[in-house]
């Protein structure tokens, strides 16, 4: 079980692991105001000219994260997350929990085989880590099981309680269900594809 789940790092920074694929949230307007975006754009100008590109064409939505990749292999691939239109918006769980089943079932496809993931919409005054960190263990999980290493970078104001693995796999819903539901399988799938 225990291979089976992302590695926790409470605090560090994103940057830490540059041959893991780096997720950076961003919103529609390619307009970057916040800690994490605003070190991507000084570390990667052309990854920030190709995302403003495309949110001034319309082409970035919520809840769609997709993968950018340097053409002169210089940096890591980074997966923009769009977890809110507007920049002054607060980030929307709905739109964080489409995106990472969006993630998910698209990784391989985006050519990522190691995955590091900010708390995503955890900044001052947004989401709560109880709402938000189970979400993305259970998803993070799930792309564990089809064999991508997986990191997941906890505030550091998160109690050890609410970071620990038993916690974030658990946690619920209040309707009961997982945040990330497994998949309804046929038999026959299964037996195609156990590790699913």
């Amino acid at each position: 079980m225990d291979e089976h789940r992302p590695t926790l790092i409470a605090g560090g920074s994103i940057f830490d692991d540059l041959s893991a694929t780096l997720v950076v949230p961003v919103n529609c307007l390619g307009i970057v105001r916040f800690d994490d975006a605003r070190e991507f754009k000084r570390r990667y100008p052309s990854w920030f000219a190709d995302y403003a590109r495309r949110c001034q064409f319309g082409l970035v939505r919520v809840g769609e994260p997709f993968a950018w990749t340097p053409r002169d292999s210089s940096g890591p691939t980074i997966v923009n997350f769009p977890t809110k239109f507007h920049w002054r918006q607060r980030p929307a769980i709905d739109a964080i929990a489409r995106g990472m089943k969006f993630l998910v079932f698209d990784a391989r496809e985006m050519g990522i085989r190691k995955l590091a993931m900010p708390a995503l919409g955890c900044g001052i005054r947004q989401l709560h880590w109880a709402d938000i960190g189970p979400l993305m263990y259970q998803a993070l999980m799930r792309l564990e099981l089809r064999g991508i290493r997986t990191t997941l970078h906890v505030p550091s104001y998160v109690s050890e309680s609410q970071r620990s693995h038993e916690y974030l796999a658990s946690a619920t819903r209040e309707s009961g269900e997982l945040f990330i539901p497994r998949p309804r399988l046929h038999a026959a799938q299964v037996a195609q594809n156990p590790a699913v």
